[in-house]
């Protein structure tokens, strides 16, 4: 159409139509729009545990490591391997090339476990079935510490179960992910002297065990027209069923009770393989990852009541974090847009100024619409896109709202003000606006690791421009006609003659005949900036408003989990007497569960420990950190 302006003016339903959908869109898009603190991205890693108990590292790494690296080495799409073979236990980290898709990547890992089960064939005797983990990259965005004070190992392998199951039934839960359970053992102390006197290896009393804990396959027999299954019934579901096992002595007939030889007791495992405190206090962890497109605010009020059903005690949490960042992000965009309106109203005039301000909340809001129907969320860097764009949405209509001010001092009317203004500019501002958005092209299409996480940066640019130039073609011309006033018919000497214009006349008189001073002062000015960028505190990304820090404590490799422990306990009780700390969080013997994109826990090693530290004011971490640093380093 060569004249929106008039179409828009002659048909004014449709303007308001547009108007209405971004004003109630918006406002439901603000309720329904995804809310994460950190985008999806796809993380093309996998990890190949393979477990070979009482092998040294050594033998780890001749005869587990190299076979399946060997192995692995013939996949075309692995960029990069690292392996770290320790006794007992090998592992390998591979990483797949950027530029495969994320829906290739399901591929690539079905065919690396077909390569890695060809390995395990040719493994020595006695190491496991290797793991594939390729789920590596799963987000448990929802993080929850449970305290069960006074229950059994078993009650609270119950406890866990039964809030998983729970915690799964709620829409929109992907996974749930329970750690640091401790386990239990029956414990045999065998009687040494006793079992010499009475002429009993102690190999029989371990392939005893060995024996009466083996599952058979079970029998059946034919009855009339079923059939019945025949199996022995399970030999240990108790201490003292245990305790009761037959023992026999080589050579003769007598036969023996363990319990005769031994002392049963049942208890927690000598060395635990996890270690999880808060504040402390032993507890185990239970992580909540969520569906693609989930709002993780919404959700996490719906996981709080089903766990407030479930009756646990629930300390740490991650979903508030988000619902500030956002309630923060709200507050600064009617900020924003009270301080361009205002500025707009003082250089503009009132009328002027309240269309194009008009016009920015609309683009606002209808791009937050149109993100809820695209999926896109809420998060650290589509809300940085949004206030990127914020100085740029506003040019269309400042363009066309200043043409039809410039038309109207002219004496023309607002509609034929409105007409000559877009007409004359519509295209160009189209222009200019593509242009705009394509300067972000190459951060959106990109296929690595940042593209993916920088998707929504491009996304959120070119909804909210493309959107700025519809409604500076549609709606300023429609607000406008009814805003701005015909004045009296002006020249053009006369129409910039006010007192505001003086100071820029005689500027660019004074630039104009002194040009190549002008020139100077400018080629001056920019090399100032240059100069002065270089003392500017550079980073990626903005802090993030997490009160939380980490502190990664690693004592010599082979160092026992429980002097691990020990140590933790020391620095738990110097890190709490911290004023500003909140909380403390300890995973001890391998990392928590990945509850933010950016974070890669550590795999499990019994001399590792990871603390988590929440502070009351994410403004003081800095300070925090300085006083804690000084504090465990001494």
């Amino acid at each position: 159409m060569n004249n929106i302006a008039q179409w828009s003016i002659e048909r004014p339903l449709y303007p308001w139509l547009i108007i209405l959908t971004c004003l109630v869109g918006g406002l439901w898009g603000i309720d329904t729009v995804g809310r994460l603190e950190d985008p999806v991205f796809p993380i093309k890693n996998a990890y190949i545990i393979t477990v070979y108990p009482g092998a040294s590292a050594l033998e780890v790494e001749q005869e587990v490591t190299d076979l399946v690296e060997a192995s692995l080495q013939e996949l075309p799409y692995l960029y990069r391997m690292t392996s770290k073979s320790v006794p007992g236990r090998s592992e390998i980290q591979v990483e797949v090339h950027e530029h495969y898709r994320a829906s290739e990547v399901p591929q690539i890992w079905d065919e690396l476990r077909r390569r890695v089960g060809e390995a395990a064939q040719r493994l020595p005797p006695g190491a496991l079935t290797p793991l594939v983990e390729d789920d590596f990259g799963d987000v448990y965005g929802i993080l929850y510490a449970v305290s069960a004070p006074g229950y059994s190992p078993a009650d609270i392998h119950d406890m866990a179960r039964d809030i998983s199951s729970g915690l799964k039934q709620v829409p929109g839960v992907a996974k749930v992910s329970t750690a640091g359970e401790p386990e239990e053992a029956v414990h045999v102390e065998l009687d040494n002297e006793r079992l010499v006197r009475l002429g009993i290896p102690v190999d029989a009393v371990f392939s005893g065990i060995a024996a009466e804990s083996q599952i058979i396959d079970a029998g059946s027999v034919a009855f009339g027209d079923r059939r019945l299954r025949v199996a022995p019934e399970i030999a240990f579901d108790s201490v003292r069923a245990v305790g009761d096992m037959r023992i026999g002595r080589p050579g003769s007939t007598e036969i023996f009770r363990l319990a005769d030889v031994a002392t049963l007791s049942r208890g927690p495992v000598e060395v635990p393989p996890h270690i999880v405190r808060f504040q402390g206090e032993p507890v185990f962890t239970v992580g909540v990852s969520l569906t693609d497109g989930v709002n993780v605010v919404d959700l996490g009020r719906e996981v709080d009541a089903q766990m407030a059903r479930l009756e646990a005690n629930l300390p740490l949490g991650a979903d508030e974090v988000v619902d500030q960042a956002i309630r923060n992000f709200l507050r600064n965009l009617l900020l924003s847009v009270a301080t361009v309106v205002g500025a707009l109203c003082l250089f503009m005039g009132w009328r002027a100024g309240t269309v194009v301000g008009s016009v920015l909340l609309l683009t606002v809001l209808g791009t937050i619409c149109i993100m809820s129907f695209l999926c896109i969320e809420l998060q650290r860097i589509s809300l940085g896109a949004l206030m990127i764009a914020m100085g740029m949405l506003v040019d269309n209509a400042i363009v066309v709202a200043e043409g039809m001010v410039t038309g109207v001092r002219t004496g023309l009317s607002p509609q034929a003000a409105a007409a000559r203004s877009v007409r004359r500019t519509q295209f160009a501002l189209l222009g200019a606006t593509v242009i705009g958005l394509l300067a972000f092209a190459p951060i959106g299409l990109s296929a690595d690791k940042s593209g993916h996480f920088l998707r929504s940066l491009f996304q959120v640019v070119a909804i909210s421009l493309l959107l700025s130039w519809v409604l500076a073609v549609t709606v300023v011309p429609l607000l406008g006609s009814y805003l701005l006033k015909a004045g009296k018919s002006a020249a053009g000497e006369t129409l910039y003659s006010g007192w505001g214009y003086a100071p820029y006349r005689a500027l660019i008189r004074l630039g104009l005949r002194r040009c190549w001073s002008a020139t100077l002062i400018i080629v001056t000015i920019t090399g100032a900036c240059l100069w002065g960028f270089g003392f500017v505190k550079q980073g990626f990304f903005p802090m993030t408003d997490s009160p939380l820090y980490f502190v990664d404590y690693y004592l010599p490799e082979g160092t026992d989990i429980r002097a691990t422990a020990d140590e933790v306990e020391a620095l738990e009780q110097v890190l709490m007497q911290d004023p500003s700390v909140v909380d403390v969080a300890s995973f001890i013997g391998r990392g928590p569960a990945r509850f933010m994109a950016t974070l890669r826990p550590e795999q499990p090693n019994p001399s590792y420990a990871h603390l988590l530290v929440r502070v009351i004011d994410v403004t003081e971490m800095d300070e925090v950190m300085a006083r804690s640093r000084k504090k465990l380093a001494a």
